[in-house]
């Protein structure tokens, strides 16, 4: 994926979605961990593999990994590099 190609996506990311509702859907049941969660979301940087994210929730890599794929569904990230691993990338920072 381009720089342009990854531009667009952001671009596109933050005219679909409010930074209100990209917290609803982070923090959405996720209880007590609902920050942790937030703060995984922003580690989304597209330099992060699955493993080092679900390390930052404290969880495996195979339970956050439904999590990262219903937040690439519904728009709010998506994949930076497949070659060795997934990658996600944000479409924008929460709490900034």
């Amino acid at each position: 994926m381009t720089n342009g190609q990854e531009t667009i996506i952001k671009l596109l990311g933050r005219i679909a979605f409010t930074e209100e509702y990209i917290m609803k859907i982070v923090k959405f049941k996720k209880g007590a961990k609902a920050q942790v969660y937030v703060n995984c979301y922003n580690a989304c940087d597209g330099t992060r593999s699955v493993t080092e994210l679900a390390k930052i929730v404290n969880v495996k890599a195979n339970t956050l990994f439904p999590i990262l794929k219903q937040w690439e569904e519904i728009g709010i990230v998506f994949v930076a590099q497949s070659s060795g691993g997934k990658f996600y990338k944000k479409v924008r920072t929460l709490g900034w």
